[in-house]
């Protein structure tokens, strides 16, 4: 925490390191608070977190001095006006990914037959109490094995957690540079439909992480570009509106174990799902499963990849030490570093996090060389944030679900066409904040 303070303090929110470090620390402090010292298997786990924590940090040191990122040039950076692509054309394809995200969510939900956030609140308003199992039909909307229905919810994913946010977040950004310029910015009912429609799609499957992982993103970007006197008023009110739906898909996921709402309740739930829920589910597939078995040599994220492409299982670890934990069909994935050690035991967890981090430094220093157009700040931010938030399973469905090529893919295309029509497609309207 001490290195992300002295490394980050400048440029918090548009360093990866400070997203890297901080998260790892809430993973590592809840391991520990689930581990058995007196298990030798549990003391290795142990082990095997501070070694790739220090590989992390050590990474991210060299990486420092491989790809510098100097004060002044993050303090040229800060004073540089933002760029908006502000074009009918650029709005239009803005608009299209927009609508088209939003027709898949409502054909998803069709498909489904249900959006277990709204029947949630229907049943709340209707008979003041949760009656329906919503954890059975969470889990239904998404796992095959449950019902012999599959809805492509990885690809689904994409666009509900991904595709639809940043589109969102973009044109709020826009709307905040310029609330009174003509750049083809939307009505503000049209983007609070919108954004009322896509917290409902992403909450629909009852997988708040998700929730979580978009919060972050867009606060993130949000806070970066609007100016001071803006930030205070952004953060009360869509921090107060965010942590409203938070609490209440919480108790309608029955993670409070009450039927009655309560706010210790649902507070109490919120701090055990970040400091020891999934912390001890892995801690659990490690000692009964991981150690238990040959490495893997890589072969398990192998099957993972191959799980991308239709009519794969992919890996089945997580399901595995799901199904030896609660039985039944839910998944728990293991720790990175759990999944990092399953596929290359010992020299993986001294190589893996160092690379990753040098990575990470490289892609920090070329955020800083080009220019501060608005969408580049969104897709480099959103990145940045899903990679330093990678806690649990295996990097390859870990970055696909969580939307990663997504980003990739909606900034090749948008960079494709500034490159094909630059004067055509694009007008800049700098703003200094």
């Amino acid at each position: 925490m001490i290195y992300a303070y002295r490394n980050c303090k400048r440029d918090p929110l548009v360093n990866p390191a400070f997203y890297l470090i901080f998260f790892q620390l809430i993973s590592f402090v809840g391991t520990v608070t689930v581990l058995n010292f007196s298990n030798t298997i549990d003391v290795t786990y142990f082990f095997i977190y501070v070694v790739g924590v220090l590989s992390y940090i050590l990474g991210l040191y060299v990486g420092g001095i491989i790809f510098p990122v100097t004060n002044s040039t993050v303090s040229r950076w800060k004073s540089n006006p933002f760029l908006v692509e502000g074009a009918s054309t650029y709005t239009l394809n803005i608009f299209s990914f927009l609508i088209l995200s939003s027709i898949v969510c409502g054909l998803y939900f069709y498909a489904v037959g249900y959006n277990v956030f709204l029947l949630g609140i229907s049943e709340l308003f209707s008979q003041g109490k949760i009656t329906q199992d919503i954890s059975t039909l969470r889990l239904a909307s998404y796992n095959s094995q449950l019902t012999g229905d599959y809805f492509y919810p990885g690809y689904v994913n994409q666009f509900k957690d991904t595709l639809f946010p940043l589109c969102i977040f973009y044109l709020w950004g826009r709307q905040g540079l310029f609330p009174n310029n003509n750049i083809n910015n939307s009505p503000k009912i049209f983007l609070w439909a919108f954004t009322l429609i896509s917290l409902i799609s992403i909450l629909g499957t009852g997988q708040r992480g998700a929730f979580v992982l978009v919060l972050i993103m867009g606060g993130a970007f949000i806070l970066t570009i609007l100016p001071k006197k803006r930030k205070k008023k952004v953060v009360l009110f869509g921090g107060t509106i965010m942590l409203s739906f938070f609490m209440i898909s919480t108790f309608i996921n029955g993670r409070t174990g009450s039927d009655e709402f309560t706010l210790t309740g649902v507070l109490q739930a919120i701090w055990e799902r970040i400091f020891s829920d999934n912390q001890w589910s892995a801690a659990i597939g490690f000692r009964e499963l991981i150690y238990k078995s040959p490495i893997q040599w890589g072969g398990e994220w192998l099957e993972a990849f191959y799980g991308l492409a239709p009519g794969h299982p992919g890996s089945m670890l997580a399901n595995d030490i799901g199904q030896f934990i609660y039985g039944g069909y839910g998944t728990s994935p293991p720790s990175n570093f759990g999944s990092i050690y399953y596929n290359f035991g010992w020299i993986g967890i001294v190589i893996f996090p160092f690379f990753f981090s040098l990575l990470m430094r490289y892609l920090y220093q070329r955020f800083y060389k080009k220019p501060k157009f608005l969408f580049r700040v969104l897709i480099y931010i959103s990145g940045f944030v899903l990679m330093g938030t990678w806690l649990a399973g295996n990097p390859i469905e870990y970055f696909f679900n969580a939307g990663l090529i997504a980003i990739i893919f909606f900034k090749y295309i948008l960079s494709t066409l500034r490159k094909s029509f630059p004067q055509k497609w694009f007008s800049y309207f700098p703003q200094k904040i």
